[in-house]
């Protein structure tokens, strides 16, 4: 009986090891299993479509007033960051600031000796700097029309001014291709190219890390703000005068696009091209005029939400162009001379144009 109950008792101890070990089995199963459907650490990942940028559509533009005051040609304009002023400045040496809302003169500013060939506000709309042929730039309080100083430094004409992000900073360039780069809070400047040998622009990026210009050999650099020295060059594919116009095409303008991941740059042969700055490549190209035309690109602008690229020349039109695609969504007449600036309102919802007919036109874009 005693052995009977031994043997009955080895017997279960048995069965409940041998259960425990099946048990066992299946909870490790069921975890590897589980393990296999969570994604690993050492597991790589499955490739992604890149996200479809849609491409920057233009349901109706119209204009809204012509704003009349200066007695000659109107060489620049910007929007105050808030959207509610606009700055011009004229060849008649003044610079007005006017009222979007209603087209009214708010103030005009007077000071230089010569024409104004440049204006721009700084980020928080309190100053406004202004380049002239007098060789001078002149920075002023926007509140009171006051001067605030007169920054001297250039040896020919101030042809543009754009402040930095911060407001710390302040790029200018002269009708020699010399560039200064200046310091507000003390008035003082470096040289940064002795000349470049074009006229016409040098801009921050919009994180401030990178100024761009354009070169008479229709290059572009990029001046690397941290580090003080040159980051990169956009080289121009064309040369050998590939488009007849007695020389290799230089650049006229250039604007980087609101997330600083393009660069737009406006050429001698009527075109415009969009660099992708992060590689240095060519994106896509646009033939902004008529081939037998000698019309130049003077000046471009982004819109904010960076789909549509705005550019002006002396055939005088506005063209409005798809940044995703390359198509012209719109063409826009109404001055009787040549544009010489043109700028996006800081919500998009308008667009200012200053011309050689001595007057600013701005049109309300309506965006589908």
């Amino acid at each position: 009986m005693k052995n009977g109950i031994i043997r009955m008792v080895a017997f279960l101890a048995f069965m409940l090891v041998i259960l425990s070990f099946s048990l066992s089995a299946r909870m490790l199963e069921g975890k590897e299993s589980g393990e296999s459907q969570s994604p690993s650490k050492k597991t790589q990942p499955q490739p992604t479509k890149p996200e479809t940028k849609k491409a920057g559509k233009v349901k109706d533009v119209k204009e809204l007033h012509t704003l009349s005051g200066h007695s000659d040609a109107v060489n620049s304009v910007a929007f105050s960051p808030d959207g509610q002023m606009l700055a011009s400045a004229s060849d008649d040496k003044t610079i007005k600031l006017w009222s979007v809302e209603t087209g009214k003169t708010l103030r005009t500013l007077s000071g230089h000796s010569h024409w104004v060939t440049a204006v721009a506000f700084n980020p928080d709309g309190s100053t406004l700097a202004s380049g002239s042929g007098d060789q001078t730039i002149m920075l002023w309080t926007v509140a009171s029309g006051t001067e605030l100083c007169t920054l001297s430094g250039h040896s020919s004409n101030v042809c543009s001014v754009a402040f930095s992000p911060d407001g710390s900073m302040l790029i200018s360039r002269d009708l020699g291709g010399v560039i200064n780069l200046w310091t507000i809070a003390t008035g003082t400047f470096k040289e940064l190219v002795k000349s470049s040998g074009v006229p016409e622009n040098a801009i921050f990026s919009f994180d401030g890390n990178i100024i761009a210009w354009g070169s008479s050999q229709g290059d572009i650099e990029l001046y690397d703000v941290s580090k003080d020295d040159l980051l990169d060059t956009l080289l121009y594919p064309y040369p050998n005068d590939t488009f007849g116009i007695g020389d290799e095409a230089y650049v006229l303008t250039v604007e980087f696009s609101p997330d600083g991941k393009i660069l737009a740059a406006g050429y001698s042969d009527k075109s415009i091209k969009l660099w992708d700055v992060s590689t240095c490549k060519e994106i896509r190209e646009f033939k902004a005029l008529k081939s037998d035309s000698e019309n130049d690109i003077e000046s471009m602008d982004f819109s904010p939400d960076g789909n549509v690229l705005a550019s002006v020349s002396d055939d005088d039109t506005i063209k409005l162009w798809s940044v995703d695609n390359g198509t012209c969504l719109s063409t826009l007449s109404g001055h009787s001379d040549c544009i010489l600036s043109v700028a996006f309102s800081p919500d998009g919802s308008m667009l200012a144009s200053g011309s050689d007919d001595n007057t600013i036109k701005l049109w309300r874009i309506d965006h589908e």
